[in-house]
């Protein structure tokens, strides 16, 4: 969806003798791509979070790095 909106607004920035449309659509496709980049780096981090915890369940670990006490499951 955003592709083609920012496909649209490049055809009619590109027949604006002025130029200044291109300008238009240049900060505003700046701005969508900083939005899904923020976007895309909470979802990494979220991620990134989830794992972290999976590997101290499964190794029996406090986040310090000290054993929990729980032993790992049995493979």
């Amino acid at each position: 969806m955003l592709g083609t909106a920012q496909g649209v607004a490049g055809i009619a920035a590109s027949v604006d003798p002025t130029g200044l449309a291109s300008m238009a659509t240049a900060s505003a496709g700046l701005a969508a791509r900083n939005a899904w980049t923020a976007s895309a780096n909470a979802r990494m981090d979220a991620q990134l979070e989830r794992d972290l915890q999976e590997n101290y369940r499964r190794y029996g670990m406090n986040p310090d790095g000290t054993p929990s006490g729980k032993r790992p499951p049995a493979k």
